[in-house]
């Protein structure tokens, strides 16, 4: 995650597109969101969209849309499942927004499977693929940083508290236990579980019986 971080500061305050790639639940968007936070648009619009199974005239409506066309920040999820005819109206519609209006809105997208991949099989367009890659950051999965999980652990304890949840502890021997687990919804798994643990268990400080 060093170089995730390393890339990201690097990044933030340019306007270059950027492709995030990770398995569900290791948080791409929250790295979307941080990068528009983080950079010269801050000030301005960030708004989501999926584009999962969205055929040309579907995808057309999403990029009409007025929330869409005024965002300063466009993060596009759900890439790698865009059919073939959603990703040449994609192609279409980069090509005619970079002639119009340079530069006047960041693109983010989010991919599930390694674009380069699907691009190299025949799955995925290249000529998409090469202008939505310009900057990849690939999130390792949760199971392949467990050192992470006592920080994150401890940080959505703290969120959960400022949310009016009661106030919780985690014990060294939690945190252990929770290492064990191979986390196969990554982060957000991890997240809805501490939510669930600490709506469900009466007791502050949580043991190893998590």
């Amino acid at each position: 995650m060093q170089d995730v971080y390393r890339v990201m500061a690097r990044v933030a305050a340019t306007d270059l597109p950027v492709l995030v790639e990770g398995e569900p639940g290791v948080g791409k968007t929250r790295v979307a969101q941080a990068l528009h936070q983080f950079g010269k648009r801050k000030d301005g619009k960030f708004k989501l969209v999926s584009v999962a199974g969205a055929s040309d005239y579907a995808l057309g409506e999403i990029l009409a849309a007025e929330d869409v066309t005024a965002a300063d920040t466009l993060a596009i999820a759900d890439i790698d499942d865009l059919p073939a005819d959603g990703q040449a109206r994609l192609v279409r519609w980069l090509m005619q927004r970079d002639d119009q209006i340079p530069a006047n809105q960041r693109l983010i997208c989010m991919s599930q499977r390694p674009l380069g991949a699907l691009a190299a099989a025949g799955q995925f367009r290249q000529d998409l693929y090469f202008r939505l890659s310009v900057v990849v950051m690939a999130l390792p999965p949760l199971r392949e940083r467990l050192d992470d999980i006592g920080d994150l652990a401890r940080a959505f304890l703290v969120r959960l508290r400022k949310s009016g949840a009661q106030d919780k502890t985690l014990e060294p021997a939690a945190i252990e236990a929770l290492k064990r687990h191979s986390w196969p919804g990554n982060v957000r798994e991890l997240e809805n579980f501490l939510r669930r643990l600490v709506a469900l268990r009466p007791q502050a400080s949580i043991d190893a019986d998590v």
